[in-house]
């Protein structure tokens, strides 16, 4: 996974520095009505598992535009800039597009399209890929 994003503070974030942890990644727009309704289903699952979890909610948009947003709707899940293409094996063709990625860079989903990630059967998988 070499590739970079923008981080939450403005600093340079090597994606492959994340692979130790499960991720959840949404490749996603402010402007996307598919995007703005998973937002608050994601926002609860983020305030769930955020702690256990490294979710990655990443948009080729400007920060200010990405800031605004989240603080508009009272979101607290870190937003990353898209500072560059990802690669192909988590390209996206639209948007969003989420994918659910282990410790050993394995992806366990990729969906294209709005989502509930809060509920019982997500909650479900996600417990069984934090048990140890």
């Amino acid at each position: 996974f070499e590739w970079t994003l923008m981080g939450p503070e403005g600093n340079s974030v090597a994606f492959k520095e994340l692979k130790d942890d499960v991720i959840f990644l949404s490749i996603w727009a402010t402007w996307c009505p598919p995007c703005r309704a998973e937002m608050p289903n994601i926002q609860q699952l983020y305030e769930g598992y955020g702690d256990r979890i490294r979710f990655v909610l990443a948009s080729q948009e400007e920060p200010e535009i990405i800031n605004r947003f989240m603080d508009d709707h009272g979101y607290t899940m870190p937003v990353y800039r898209l500072v560059q293409n990802p690669p192909s094996i988590l390209s996206a063709s639209s948007i969003p597009t989420t994918f659910l990625i282990d410790p050993g860079g394995k992806i366990h989903v990729r969906k294209t399209g709005a989502a509930k990630w809060n509920g019982k059967f997500f909650r479900a998988y996600l417990d069984k890929m934090l048990s140890p």
